[in-house]
């Protein structure tokens, strides 16, 4: 979690920097890079989390061995199919910058940008074994410090290239330094703590590759329908209303899917050790050890959800404004299109805890090898999308950012809650014990910020935007310290209550402590 608050932070404070040198057109089209890198990011997913969960019993198992012949088998697949991928994005580049409408003052560094950033990620998904051996492992807080050196060093780049004229080719150069960096961090650990690793091609299997045919051809396409699900509004901002459309969602969006990367720190683990559990036990025993995973789980990553996305929704023009900066508000985007962003800031945080709250679910059930339970939440996804975007279309009469904004947050709310009944019913859960111990406990946060929001709102207008930060950071530690009296007193159990006093206890033994001297 702290290693995403990290990231998270470095995130946010990138947008307003490079808007600045760069304007909202130029940002527009980097976004969109990553948008189709996310595309491409699915040739790899399905096999990632095969890697994860059969290492995870094979270690259980003590087998290595098939442990060794899964991940040679693996890279046996993916670096053709990575360099494949890339060969075929260069031959048909024409078409990909017609699609995303690549404007002609940027023809040139958009298509270096391009290739690059498509590139490295495809490099590294092609060595995504290394990675996820680690995670399979449960050597999670070793891949959280190398990914923190790695964007650290990726922060300080862009900075500096930016700062150099580098534009928009400064920023994929920055991505290839971390990508560098975290890759060969992970390869190098791998080698050193795992003595039974040994990968060669000659361990390849066609048993082994049926597995991954079979396993990860499912979560295959459930990892492009969840990519196509993951912006929508970014795709049809694209097609529909032009390049800006795209930078104004991305910038809307920008800190609550970045504050989810923290909320997702918990489905990185669910994984492994559901896949652990379901390895080690069974019966009712099992069924018990699952369900109980997940509600604490659920529950856990709620509240954590919760802390964030309930004050981002009531302070959203605050934040808005003190991040992007007057210089931006009026050199990059028009009074309009700010306003735009501050109410779709306030939907998208509220969407997404919701979209949060189906990653114990999924995660869980890929681990015990119910893979195919994902697809109740992408297919009523995309039938749901199709009726509230035809619904905003002829209740507006066009197409706006508004209109598509609302209509893809609608179908994403209406499809978790047909996912998480459909969940539950596999994993025995009551939806009574859910709302009570999961939905709830999420939800009390907001009534906390919301007594912020308008004297916050209001003090934030009539300053500066120094000032305005430290109205902000004063504010969040204010109702850092309410929202914790709050959900101590009247959310929190005994036995939550004892393991945070523990924490904090662990917290406060590294202070210094004060020698008594006696006389």
């Amino acid at each position: 979690m702290a290693a995403r608050i990290g990231y998270m932070i470095t995130r946010i404070g990138i947008p307003p920097f490079v808007l600045a040198h760069m304007g909202l057109q130029a940002w527009g089209i980097w976004s969109t890079a990553f948008l189709l890198v996310q595309y491409l990011g699915i040739s790899n997913s399905g096999l990632s989390q095969i890697y994860i969960k059969y290492i995870a019993e094979y270690d259980a198992k003590e087998d290595y061995q098939k442990a060794n012949v899964l991940l040679s088998t693996g890279l046996s697949f993916t670096v053709p199919l990575c360099t494949t991928l890339f060969t075929m994005l260069v031959v048909f580049w024409p078409l990909v910058a017609r699609f995303v409408n690549l404007p002609a003052e940027h023809a040139q560094d958009g298509k270096e940008a391009f290739l690059i950033v498509f590139g490295v990620f495809l490099s590294s998904l092609s060595l995504q074994a290394f990675e996820d051996l680690l995670s399979g492992m449960q050597e999670i807080v070793v891949v959280q410090w190398f990914w923190v050196i790695s964007y650290i060093i990726e922060t300080s780049l862009i900075i500096l290239f930016i700062e150099m004229g580098r534009g928009i080719r400064g920023l994929a150069e920055a991505y290839l330094a971390r990508m560098s960096v975290y890759l060969i961090l992970c390869i190098v650990y791998d080698y050193r703590k795992f003595k039974w690793l040994h990968i060669s091609p000659r361990l390849f299997s066609k048993k082994a590759l049926r597995n991954v045919l079979h396993f990860g051809g499912i979560v295959q396409i459930q990892s492009f329908l969840a990519t196509l699900l993951d912006s929508p509004e970014r795709i049809l901002g694209v097609r529909l209303l032009g390049m800006e459309a795209a930078g104004l969602f991305d910038l809307s969006k920008k800190f609550p899917s970045n504050s989810s990367t923290v909320t997702t720190s918990f489905f990185s683990a669910f994984l492994p050790a559901a896949s652990n559990l379901h390895a080690h036990t069974t019966g009712e025993v099992r069924t018990r050890a699952i369900r109980d995973l997940y509600l604490r789980g659920a529950r856990q990553a709620n509240i954590v959800a919760s802390y964030f996305c309930s004050l981002m929704a009531m302070l959203p023009s605050a934040i808005l404004g003190v991040w992007l900066g007057k210089k931006v508000m009026t050199g990059a985007m028009t009074p309009a299109q700010f306003r735009d962003a501050v109410i779709l800031f306030t939907v998208f945080n509220v969407t997404i805890q919701i979209h949060m709250l189906t990653g114990p679910g999924t995660s869980i059930l890929r681990g015990i090898g119910r893979i195919y339970q994902e697809f109740w939440y992408a297919i009523p996804n995309i039938v749901f999308m199709v009726f509230t975007l035809a619904g905003a279309h002829l209740i507006t009469h066009s197409w706006s950012i508004l209109s598509i904004g609302y209509a893809v947050s609608l179908s994403t709310v209406f499809a978790a809650a047909v996912f998480l009944y459909r969940a539950h019913r596999v994993l025995h859960v009551s939806n009574l014990s859910y709302i009570r111990q999961v939905l709830i406990p999420g939800y009390v946060p907001y009534f906390v910020a919301a007594c912020f929001s308008m004297p916050v709102t209001a003090l934030v207008a009539h300053y500066s935007r120094i000032a305005g930060v430290g109205i902000l950071l004063v504010t969040g530690v204010l109702y850092t310290l309410c929202f914790a009296v709050v959900m101590y007193k009247l959310v929190l159990d005994d036995n939550e209550r004892a393991k945070w006093r523990t924490i904090l206890q662990r917290g406060l033994s590294f202070l210094p402590k004060r020698s008594s001297q006696s006389t």
